[in-house]
């Protein structure tokens, strides 16, 4: 059984914890993307549609991520982190 449910959970923790450390702009590529999350989609384009659905949910939420895609990956700029940092 193919495995085509990208969670929503997963994709906001991986952004919250990808943000907390960025300090410059990325981008991460479609495939890379696409081997983390471990989807099984004959075509990237498939997996970049799925991912960018639950992306849109995720930034509902987290509304300072500077995210937006490109036809090579995702581009992550610097953002206010979505959980404050502990300070010691």
């Amino acid at each position: 059984m193919k495995n085509r449910n990208i969670g929503i959970r997963r994709v906001y923790v991986w952004l919250t914890y990808r943000i907390s450390y960025l300090r410059r702009d990325t981008v991460i590529p479609w495939v890379a993307l696409e081997t983390q999350f471990g989807s099984d989609y004959a075509l990237t384009r498939q997996f970049k549609a799925s991912f960018l659905k639950q992306l849109r949910k995720v930034s509902l939420v987290y509304q300072d991520a500077k995210i937006s895609p490109t036809e090579t990956g995702l581009k992550l700029s610097p953002s206010k982190t979505h959980i404050p940092r502990i300070s010691k």
